[in-house]
């Protein structure tokens, strides 16, 4: 009698944070799965690892991609992990994954702590029940963390896991007796090994060095640097990047913020932040941050404003080629017996100076300077004009999303059918009205209807997001400009990045037609300055 094949498992693992009690868990995990798989008289194939992704959005992890190829070319016989949480917590994400393992692929799945197994005859009804368990455990989970989170912030504790680089958190002692002993606070501590190399980060700044020098400094062994460093996080080298972070980090005089961001990109108002000074003992000084902060700010407007002294150098551009314009100078001569030559300054176009000299615009650096300035001018004061750029945009948007609003009344109106329609098939089948067949079939319409809608949902939802962005911009905007009038024009670099941060760029038609196009605002027609006339 032949050897019957011995079947090949996949063993998926995951963690979803970077500490290192939960990089632990990636081994016991795996080990726990190992274990079932030769116990079950089979052999790994191969293990799929994410480590430290968030379990929100399945598709984006590298190694499911690489298990669903692998899944799909039949290089294993199921897919074996410690609960359903590691593989995500959205029912549809979660569905969508057992389709096409299981249904599709005609695969295993094996959940060891539900004690799931995709091959039992209610594999699809105890699955969605095991989802809706685990999605219900990240928003219940998500809520109770970041409310421990604001009131740790609000005693002065510092709230995220991993402490600052420089200091450590309050250790728990356990006795040999058993005894647990607890410090009164989980405030932060300064770590006396990394704490002298923060404090020299920020002296060094504050005596003229750039993250280069420093980590130049590091590399070379310049005390304090003389000794081994512990890089953050364990990483090979510093990076430019750290160097920043901690030079940002306001942890370092004391001060404790949180609450700042909603999500990864969605920023809380400041009304909302919870800010605590003098929470922990300072690495830094108030004063030495503050300097630190004020040179920091200095070396990002002399980068914005780089070395050119012409006010309009990187925004004027040629309105035949719509290249840029430099800036040049050239003497005039003056005078008829005596004459006198004097130096003036102009921009012209690149690309005609290269090519014909006839074909070339060119214009006065004082005639274009005193269009820009006085139309902004005349802008600051009648900020209603900045509306009138984007009026037709806002008129499309808001048309566009008010159609979305009663399309996504009606889509959620389904959702609610639908929402009920598996309930109420759900009680039905519970009370043995219909198969497991049947409840399966009538949950594979209704999920490929709720799946469909959402997607369509969301698309409709963008619209807002885009007449939100354009409010948004069209503030930023007006808020700039109404402190046009604060601004020193005698004192260039201050005028400089003031235009630099509020226009966009200036089209040179000729002499006599010059357009201004503000920052952001991608305006339905340009700025036709009224000081010059067109020709």
């Amino acid at each position: 009698m032949a050897n019957m094949e011995v079947q090949k498992w996949a063993i998926y693992g995951r963690v979803s944070t970077d500490h290192e009690n939960q990089k632990t868990s990636i081994p016991n995990q795996l080990n726990y799965c190992t274990e079932w798989v030769h116990r079950s008289g089979g052999v790994v194939y191969d293990t799929y690892i994410d480590d430290g992704l968030s379990g929100k959005s399945m598709l984006i992890r590298p190694d499911v991609q690489r298990l669903l190829a692998d899944a799909e070319a039949k290089k294993f016989c199921g897919v074996v992990f410690n609960n359903i949480s590691r593989f995500g917590r959205d029912n549809l994400d979660l569905l969508w994954m057992k389709r096409k393992i299981c249904d599709e692929w005609d695969l295993r799945m094996i959940g060891l702590e539900e004690g799931y197994d995709s091959s039992k005859d209610d594999d699809e009804l105890l699955f969605m029940i095991h989802a809706g368990m685990s999605q219900s455990m990240r928003k219940k989970l998500s809520k109770q963390i970041r409310h421990g989170c604001i009131r740790k912030a609000e005693r002065g504790e510092f709230a995220i896991p991993t402490p600052p680089y420089g200091y450590r958190r309050p250790r728990i002692v356990i006795r040999e007796d058993g005894t647990v002993i607890r410090p009164e606070n989980y405030k932060l501590l300064i770590d006396p090994d990394t704490a002298p190399i923060v404090r020299k980060i920020f002296e060094l700044v504050k005596h003229g060095l750039g993250a280069h020098l420093i980590i130049a400094a590091m590399e070379n062994g310049n005390p304090p640097f003389d000794i081994p460093i512990p890089t953050r996080f364990g990483a090979e080298r510093w990076s430019k990047s750290t160097i920043f972070h901690i030079l940002h980090n306001p942890a370092y005089k004391g001060t404790i913020i949180f609450n700042q961001t909603k999500s990864k990109t969605k920023k809380n108002p400041e009304s909302e932040w919870i800010i605590h000074e003098n929470a922990h003992e300072a690495i830094v000084s108030k004063k030495l941050w503050d300097e630190v902060q004020e040179i920091i700010g200095r070396r990002r407007t002399n980068k914005a404003l780089g070395t050119n002294r012409a006010l309009l150098s990187g925004i004027a551009k040629c309105g035949l080629c719509g290249k840029g314009m430099i800036h040049a100078s050239a003497k005039a001569a003056s005078g008829t017996v005596n004459m006198v030559y004097k130096r003036y300054f102009y921009y012209r176009c690149i690309h005609g100076h290269l090519t014909e000299k006839d074909s070339m615009i060119q214009i006065r650096e004082e005639v274009l300077n005193e269009v820009i300035l006085n139309a902004l001018q005349e802008i600051s004061f009648d900020l209603s004009l900045v509306d009138s750029l984007v009026s037709n945009q806002k008129e499309n948007l808001h048309g566009q999303s008010m159609e979305n609003d009663k399309e996504i009344k009606k889509i959620d109106k389904e959702l609610t059918k639908i929402e009920k329609a598996f309930r109420k098939d759900l009680e039905l089948y519970r009370a043995e009205g219909i198969t497991i067949n049947q409840f399966k079939d009538l949950q594979a319409e209704n999920t490929l209807a709720r799946e469909n809608l959402m997607r369509r949902r969301a698309l409709l939802e963008q619209s807002h997001s885009l007449e939100e962005s354009l409010e948004g911009r069209v503030k930023y905007v007006k808020e700039k400009l109404a402190r046009f009038s604060q601004v020193d024009k005698s004192d260039h670099a201050q005028l400089k990045m003031f235009i630099s941060d509020v226009v966009e760029k200036v089209v040179v038609n000729s002499k006599t037609d010059v357009e201004i196009y503000y920052r952001g605002l991608n305006q339905d027609l340009p700025v036709v300055s009224p000081f010059l006339v067109r020709v």
